[in-house]
């Protein structure tokens, strides 16, 4: 059968006609559109449990820093100790040389031998020696009086003349002189005598003496007061050191603790005791916690911050002084509250915070109340309930506008 060719005077009204259609149908979609609205993300408020935290940053604090220095001139004999190594109390680090002290340490002990020889002599041979003259002196004592008493008799009844009687008395002076000299030597020698309080100083002298020389010996060993780790090392052996010159830098090992700077305005809530999560900037895979511990009791006028420590109970092995760290404290912790993301209320952190709720297919406008913060999520105690539909601050919307919220009646969930 014949084609019937279509005249050419009809073919561009037939395009004109499907032109006018397209125009007709895409009006009526865009018509559609602005009468259903502009699609627009949401979320539902949902219960749950929100845990309120101060967020702050701060270092590993050392426990202590000790300067480990010589209190002598002396030539440096050995270093037992290099940067970064941990060292046990005790340990010694650095020594001196010492042979003048191990020659006076040698001279006080000679010493000490030699005076304890001295009070030996004074206990034993010293004191029976003059205990034997004081009996002699006293039996030539008592000898002597006699004579004189028989010269007394004597003189008496005529048989001796005066003369006899002044050479007897003389002789019984001098036996009193050496009975007295003889006394005083024996109790000298007697334990508690000034022979033997001698002798006896004599020895604490020369154990002062030994004590004094241990001392300086002491001296050229720097010894590590406690455990700790060595954070600089300013002396190789050979060296010649002076008096208060620093050889050591230890930090002393103890527990583990934070130091932050929280903004002022966070004080309120502060409380000793109040647990942390923390993290190193150098572990990032290796949080850990944290206990608050202290509160600095003054404000930094300056920076408007408080000083705060926390506890690190368990600290990761490669935790160092002086580590940069972020911590979150929490301060609050509430259970079963209605909450909403930060992402869908407006003017956060201004006095009249609001949000836009999809209510009839238009954005409605609502102020509500807010609680507790953390962790991107804020308390709602007023304002909406579960089952509105809160659309997100960057559905870009304005109050009043028609909206469809993602997927109707089921928002996103958060």
């Amino acid at each position: 059968m014949a084609k019937v060719p279509v005249p050419a005077s009809r073919r561009p009204r037939t395009k004109l006609v499907v032109i006018a259609l397209l125009v007709v149908a895409a009006g009526l979609a865009g018509s559609m559109r602005l009468w259903r609205g502009k699609r627009a993300a949401a979320v539902r408020p949902r219960r749950g449990d929100l845990v309120e935290k101060v967020v702050t940053t701060g270092r590993v604090l050392a426990q202590a820093r000790v300067q480990l220095g010589s209190t002598l001139m002396a030539q440096v004999a050995e270093v037992k100790a290099d940067e970064g190594e941990r060292v046990r109390a005790g340990d010694l680090l650095v020594r001196l040389q010492d042979q003048e002290q191990l020659a006076a340490i040698a001279q006080a002990r000679a010493a000490i031998a030699r005076t304890r020889v001295m009070v030996n002599r004074v206990s034993n041979v010293s004191r029976k020696v003059s205990q034997q003259r004081l009996d002699e002196a006293q039996s030539a004592l008592a000898l002597a009086e006699q004579d004189y008493q028989r010269a007394v008799s004597l003189l008496q009844a005529g048989a001796v003349p005066p003369a006899e009687l002044e050479r007897v008395e003389q002789t019984l002076k001098a036996a009193k002189a050496r009975a007295t000299t003889a006394d005083v030597e024996a109790r000298s020698a007697q334990p508690g005598g000034s022979d033997h309080q001698v002798a006896t100083a004599a020895v604490g002298e020369a154990a002062a003496q030994l004590a004094l020389a241990r001392a300086r010996l002491a001296q050229t060993r720097i010894v590590a007061p406690s455990d700790g780790i060595v954070l600089t090392r300013s002396v190789e052996p050979g060296d010649v050191v002076r008096a208060g010159q620093i050889l050591l830098v230890l930090a002393r090992l103890g527990p583990t603790r934070l130091g932050v700077q929280v903004d002022e305005k966070d004080l309120a809530v502060l409380r000793l005791g109040q647990r942390g999560r923390a993290l190193a900037d150098a572990l990032p895979e290796r949080p850990f916690e944290a206990q608050l511990s202290f509160i600095a009791p003054e404000v930094d006028a300056d920076r408007g911050t408080i000083e705060v420590r926390l506890d690190v109970p368990a600290p990761p092995a490669e935790l160092r002084p002086d580590m940069t760290v972020s911590v979150n404290i929490e301060i609050a912790r509430r259970g079963n509250v209605l909450l909403l993301p930060e992402t869908a209320l407006h003017d956060l952190k201004r006095a009249e915070p609001w949000v836009l709720v999809a209510a009839q297919g238009r954005a409605e406008r609502r102020a509500v109340q807010l609680g507790a913060h953390g962790d991107g999520l804020v308390e709602i105690k007023g304002g909406v309930t579960e089952q509105d539909s809160v659309l997100l601050v960057s559905a870009n919307v304005e109050a009043g506008q028609r909206v469809r919220p993602t997927e109707p009646g089921s928002a996103h969930a958060f």
